[in-house]
């Protein structure tokens, strides 16, 4: 990767995946599952920003998850085997309801968003 386009960025998705690694690792009964899905909603976002940083050099800060991921596919089409329809649910509505089962998608989806972008 381009570290100086990209390290602030990739550093953002890091400190996101750390919050949410934290959260998800406390006892089951401490788990906040929102705080959970909020950290890896926005590691998601950054790592999505900083492969396409990385690639173009420039990103639209206002673009959807969908519209990132559509990006990265046309730059890598390793990034078809994610999918994010889940968190369009999220960007449409706050109050979706966020229990543990959706809290393991969004730890899915940014552990593999973050191994496609060779985070650490």
């Amino acid at each position: 990767m381009k570290l100086e386009l990209t390290r602030p960025t990739l550093e953002k998705a890091e400190m996101h995946f750390q919050e949410a690694m934290k959260e998800f690792s406390r006892p089951k009964e401490d788990v906040v599952p929102f705080m959970v899905c909020e950290s890896a909603y926005n590691a998601v976002l950054n790592y999505f920003k900083a492969f396409i940083e990385d690639k173009e050099g420039i990103v639209d800060d206002s673009d959807s998850p969908a519209v990132l991921l559509a990006e990265c596919r046309l730059l890598d089409p390793r990034f078809n085997e994610l999918n994010v329809d889940l968190f369009d649910l999220k960007d449409k509505n706050d109050d979706v309801l966020m229990d543990m089962k959706t809290m393991h998608r969004y730890m899915s989806i940014m552990n593999t968003a973050r191994s496609l972008v060779g985070g650490h």
